[in-house]
């Protein structure tokens, strides 16, 4: 009985968590159009992009899942994207789905620096099944659950819904080897109560990403994969939920390795630990968190992965050079 509470109090915590926070990915630049609208359309052709996280292997019904195009249009100047997601959490006792449109607009500085300006606007809802969830009156102390129903008024509502709307607005500045940005989510602070006439709003999220890459085979023939070096810094403030990722990648074409340190607030959180392979139409990548903090005594780590459709070959070539980020893949 007492593994049992235990496993629920689990779910019930993890819940609580999600609503608090958005779904979060360890290959932030598989899913470009979640990591900063700014990156819309950097790929220039038409890309399409999956990704898939079970964030704790050892407790069902923590998944989140993402599909998203994307495409560079010289008559706008910029990039188009759509996105759709869906993030579950404690095996549908709550679920958010998300569908976005996001524009990013491209500008050259100068002869070394770019600047692409990016905004997305979202509609999601958030839904809440309270018939999953267990209360007091349906417990025993020595029986433990006694009652299939409950008699509380939350029980008796059902699903509940908040549909809402969001907005989105990031940048991105990069030269021929370096990049950084910043995106700023929910900049309107909807309000996502699940009780009528309550208000509970989405605070605002601030993303801060950078990044370099450096040659190690610089004076290799021109027949030879380079192989490059990529450190990666990305911060996340979420209301009072911070997060920071440290990580690096090394790239030899067509594998891709990466390993990634985590922290959240002032806690050790996870160590991920990446790979992938990437042509110049496809890409794949997989990766594992390893939990390092107390909580890797209830939940195990989280796997993750992405596939990518890039098709330059279909796309008319631009009338005007644009710059592309060399960001990495995963």
């Amino acid at each position: 009985m007492f593994k049992r509470l235990g496993f629920s109090a689990v779910m019930f915590l993890g819940t609580m968590v999600a609503m608090a926070q958005d779904p979060h990915f360890s290959q932030f630049y598989a899913n470009p159009l979640y990591l900063n609208p700014a990156l819309t359309g950097s790929s220039i052709g038409p890309r399409y992009l999956l990704n898939y996280r079970n964030q704790w292997s050892s407790i069902p019904g923590f998944a989140t899942y993402a599909a998203s195009f994307d495409q560079y249009f010289d008559k706008m100047q910029g990039g188009i994207g759509f996105q759709a997601l869906s993030d579950n959490a404690g095996a549908g006792l709550f679920t958010q789905t998300r569908v976005s449109g996001s524009y990013a607009h491209f500008l050259k500085l100068n002869n070394k620096w770019s600047l692409r300006s990016g905004f997305r606007a979202s509609y999601g809802q958030f839904a809440v099944n309270n018939t999953n969830w267990t209360f007091n009156d349906q417990l025993d102390p020595k029986l433990g659950i006694v009652r299939p129903v409950s008699s509380e008024p939350l029980y008796t509502l059902g699903i509940v819904n908040r549909n809402y709307a969001d907005f989105a607005a990031g940048f991105m500045a990069f030269s021929e080897n370096v990049y950084g940005g910043v995106a700023f989510d929910h900049v309107t602070t909807p309000n996502i109560s699940i009780i009528r006439g309550g208000f509970t709003e989405l605070p605002v999220r601030v993303t801060v990403n950078a990044g370099a890459n450096f040659v190690l085979n610089k004076f290799v023939g021109t027949s030879k994969p380079q192989t490059t070096v990529s450190p990666n810094l990305i911060y996340m403030q979420h209301g009072p939920f911070s997060q920071l990722n440290l990580g690096a990648y090394v790239n030899r074409e067509p594998f891709t390795a990466g390993v990634w340190y985590r922290q959240s607030g002032g806690n050790a959180d996870a160590v991920i630990l990446l790979g992938g392979i990437q042509t110049k139409n496809f890409r794949f990548g997989y990766s594992y968190d390893i939990t390092v903090s107390r909580l890797r005594q209830a939940a195990t780590g989280a796997h993750e992965l992405s596939v990518g459709f890039m098709l330059d070959k279909y796309t008319r070539p631009s009338k005007k050079k644009i710059e592309r980020i060399k960001c990495p893949a995963f």
